[in-house]
C-alpha cells in the first residue's frame, strides 16, 4: 500500500510540472502545439525522474515511525 501511494504522488506531481508547462506555452502563444506537447511531455518525464526517489524516500521514512 505504501509504494502505490509514493506511485501516485509522484505521478501526479510529474503530470502537474507538465500541465503547468503546457499552460504556460499556451499563455505566451508562440509555441506550437506539437512544441507544446513535447515540451510538457519532457517536463513531465523530467519532474518524475526528480520526484521519484525523494517521494519514496519520503514515504519509507513515515512507514517506518
Amino acid at each position: 500500500m505504501n509504494n502505490r501511494i509514493a506511485l501516485f504522488t509522484y505521478l501526479a506531481i510529474s503530470l502537474a510540472a507538465g500541465g503547468l508547462f503546457f499552460l504556460a506555452a499556451t499563455l505566451a502563444g508562440t509555441p506550437s502545439l506539437v512544441a507544446r506537447l513535447g515540451g510538457a511531455g519532457w517536463t513531465a518525464f523530467l519532474a518524475l525522474i526528480i520526484a521519484m526517489p525523494q517521494v519514496v524516500a519520503r514515504q519509507s521514512r513515515r512507514h517506518r515511525r
